[in-house]
């Protein structure tokens, strides 16, 4: 199955505006406002640190300029491009922060942590917009 970048980025940055738009009020508080991301009903989203950042900054892609005399494209380079307005739409969010659950298998590679527990098994990734 081949998805689209809509496809992929839109429930992210549905949900950070969304989240935002929350947040509008609080504007001028003086605490950190943070959207928490989390995905508890399993939808094929794939919701992690870089398909984040990528909604936010925008779709990744690589661009050079084609030198036609070579026949090649030179300088070529990574870049965020378009519809990454994430990061300037909302300056009052502190931060985006995304809450899974991680799998069983860590748990038994992270010594002291009780695998039973659902607390011990949320973990969150945070990326700061400022």
């Amino acid at each position: 199955m081949m998805l689209s970048a809509d496809e992929v980025y839109r429930p992210m940055r549905n949900a950070v505006r969304e989240a935002a738009h929350q947040l509008r009020s609080l504007a001028g508080s003086p605490y950190p406002l943070i959207v928490v991301l989390a995905n508890p009903m399993g939808f094929f989203i794939d919701l992690n640190i870089d398909r984040l950042v990528e909604a936010m900054y925008g779709n990744p892609g690589w661009v050079g300029g084609f030198n036609p005399d070579e026949g090649r494209v030179e300088n070529l380079r990574f870049e965020y491009g378009r519809d990454g307005r994430l990061r300037n739409d909302h300056p009052y969010i502190s931060a985006v922060a995304i809450l899974h659950e991680r799998e069983l298998a860590r748990d038994t590679s992270i010594a002291g942590s009780p695998s039973g527990s659902r607390a011990a098994n949320r973990s969150t990734t945070q990326v700061s917009m400022r």
